[in-house]
């Protein structure tokens, strides 16, 4: 369940904004590091270009302290759904 809560919130996130992967230049060509899953040796260099909106309003809540027994806090992370570009 909290893997699909981080999914939810990542892609909420990083649909507001645009990413330009880096390469050329003298830089490396990503390797692949073998695993269970697939993935690059040092993580793959983007740059964020620019935002789908000039603000980003965002939500943030602390968190309670609860016990085990009770009702979970409301997300921390809100974001609003993007306006038709």
């Amino acid at each position: 369940m909290a893997i699909m809560d981080m999914k939810t919130v990542a892609v909420a996130v990083v649909r507001h904004f645009d990413f330009e992967v880096l390469g050329g230049e003298g830089r490396k060509t990503p390797k692949f590091a073998l695993g269970l899953t697939v993935s690059l040796a040092g993580g793959l260099p983007v740059q964020v270009v620019g935002g789908s909106e000039a603000s980003l309003p965002v939500v943030v809540r602390p968190r309670e302290a609860r016990s085990r027994n009770s009702i979970p806090p409301p997300p921390l992370l809100w974001l609003p759904p993007l306006k038709e570009r």
